[in-house]
């Protein structure tokens, strides 16, 4: 693809990025965006590291036909090297690398692009095509850039918060959920994560009680959705 035309598609990306209420928003977009512009990239997909398993790739948001690969060691798999390797991976001829998972016999080439926060691997990009040898440098420099815009995104202060109202034992959503009238609030104990997903602390605080409403007032849209509408 012409440069301009990465230009085009990378400008695109930015204006999803910066009104996107959620990662999984954003991560839809683009593979949607990627599949429906870009028509030698046949299946289009994320995959993120399990935030309870750093050892295990776990499939996100994709547009292409389904996988069995759901879940990934990260020492399998041309995804697995990615994570592994730290660094983007390119492979011209699929069935000539013993890496490869196969999950599509139409898949000729592949191109793997880590997505870093913090320096850490969180997750990655992955693209399958029909052809071979269908991913360029020009490729590799346009989703490398789109890896970078997804980090970004994940780095952002509202996520940190969220991330941070993952308990270490409990959901989020028993902090914020009713309590029964005549009990007694006990302390919760919360771990904070950062964005790769790595327990760097855990203190002990007073349960709140708070109506929905006063919870919309201190919560961001993201942060109420997760906390008290998802149940997560």
């Amino acid at each position: 693809m012409p440069a301009p035309e990465f230009a085009s598609l990378t400008d695109s990306i930015r204006r999803l990025a910066s009104t996107a209420q959620s990662a999984e928003a954003l991560q839809g977009g683009i593979v949607e965006l990627i599949a429906a512009r870009l028509p030698y990239c046949n299946w289009v997909g994320f995959y993120m590291l399990d935030p309870n398993d750093s050892n295990t790739l776990v499939l996100g948001p994709f547009v292409g036909e389904p996988t069995p690969h759901v879940r990934i060691p990260i020492h399998q798999g041309i995804c697995g090297a990615a994570v592994s390797e730290r660094a983007t991976v390119i492979v011209d001829d699929v069935h000539s690398d013993p890496r490869y998972l196969s999950c599509s016999i139409k898949t000729r080439s592949e191109i793997v692009v880590p997505i870093f926060v913090d320096g850490q691997v969180i997750g990655e990009i992955d693209i399958d095509s029909h052809t071979p040898a269908a991913f360029t440098a020009a490729d590799r420099a346009f989703l490398e850039e789109i890896a970078r815009i997804t980090g970004e995104f994940l780095s952002s202060p509202d996520r940190r918060a969220v991330l941070r109202l993952i308990m270490a034992a409990g959901s989020a959503a028993a902090l914020l959920r009713p309590s029964r009238a005549n009990a007694a609030p006990k302390p919760v104990r919360i771990a904070a994560f950062n964005a790769a997903g790595v327990c760097t602390g855990v203190e002990q605080l007073e349960k709140v009680r708070k109506t929905n409403a006063e919870w919309k007032q201190q919560l961001t849209p993201e942060q109420y959705s997760i906390a008290r509408e998802r149940a997560t």
